[in-house]
């Protein structure tokens, strides 16, 4: 979509993401990790082991109430699948706000 980015530096693309969320969720400020990864002319693949890692984030979320995992590395390629895991995330973020600080 905009192959011409992947050149850019990585402070650049995270400004630009920041940027975009913002206007998207009215959010400001910037995370405490982040990290660009870039996908040259190919759809990511999974590596041998990728269920592991799978289940070693289910258990961090697990251990550590608060914390929620999501991305494409993670849940699913396609846009799609970002926008059902983001979904997801999103509600179980919600409860445990509710529960924690209302």
């Amino acid at each position: 979509m905009h192959g011409d980015r992947v050149g850019e530096d990585d402070e650049s693309i995270l400004s630009r993401t920041l940027e975009d969320l913002g206007g998207l969720l009215g959010i400001d400020g910037r995370p405490e990790i982040a990290r660009v990864e870039r996908w040259r002319p190919a759809i990511p693949q999974y590596v041998i082991g990728h269920g592991d890692l799978k289940a070693a984030a289910a258990s961090s979320e697990r251990d550590s109430p608060g914390l929620f995992l999501s991305g494409n590395t993670l849940l699913g390629i396609s846009v799609a699948d970002c926008v059902v895991h983001a979904h997801a995330v999103a509600a179980r973020a919600d409860a445990f706000l509710s529960e924690h600080f209302s």
